[in-house]
């Protein structure tokens, strides 16, 4: 038997409609929630977590490394310039393998050191610059090594800075390093047998000093 529509749709087709466009609003307002507590659980998994420990020669290489740390103990960034900067660096091994350490700027013969840079008292410090290598440029030179006799290449790296306070962790501003100038061959460089070991340049003093002097050096 057909069926038979009077004066209009057929019978629960409209109630059909609501209940799919409201079970559609359900699980698009779900998805909203789960997104919402996943990036919140990440944010506080990845935020700076505070270090009340004592300002040790090494405690500012986890103010880069994740999760980053912030030192309740260390100088306000505040007052007149300049502000000291304890520098850091995104180490690459030959290997691959990466990890943060603390940077030994070495002036050439013509320069003097700014003593905002590296300052030798930790409680000075109001900054960490976290350098971060993002690129390769031209191979610069070659490091020779005697034992097991070995060239490696030595590459122009790029590195990007991210500028905090040390203090509270908070992020003060960015930077680059475009073309890092000291292209030095290390003493000892261990790396697998099935590796093609790399050494990258590092930036000069100067370098350093140029790139953060809109934080170091302002007002």
């Amino acid at each position: 038997m057909d069926q038979v529509t009077l004066g209009g749709r057929p019978p629960g087709r409209g109630a059909g409609k609501a209940g799919t466009t409201l079970g559609a609003v359900v699980v698009v307002l779900v998805l909203l929630v789960v997104a919402a507590l996943g990036y919140g659980t990440w944010s506080w998994a990845a935020g700076p977590r505070a270090n009340e420990g004592p300002l040790e020669s090494r405690a500012f290489e986890d103010g880069c490394a994740w999760p980053r740390e912030y030192f309740p103990r260390a100088a306000a960034y505040t007052g007149e310039a300049p502000h000291p900067v304890q520098i850091l660096i995104e180490e690459h091994a030959a290997s691959g393998d990466y990890y943060t350490g603390m940077v030994l700027l070495a002036p050439n013969a013509a320069e003097r050191l700014p003593g905002y840079l590296n300052p030798r008292e930790t409680a000075e410090v109001q900054l960490l610059a976290c350098l971060d290598q993002t690129g390769q440029g031209r191979q610069v030179r070659t490091c020779r090594f005697a034992e097991p006799s070995a060239t490696v290449p030595v590459y122009e790296a790029t590195y990007d800075i991210t500028v905090y306070e040390a203090r509270t962790g908070a992020k003060v501003g960015t930077a680059v390093i475009p073309a890092a100038a000291t292209a030095s061959c290390p003493m000892l460089l261990s790396y697998d047998s099935d590796d093609e070991p790399k050494i990258f340049t590092k930036p000069s003093a100067r370098q350093v000093d140029d790139a953060l002097a809109s934080f170091t050096r302002a007002y």
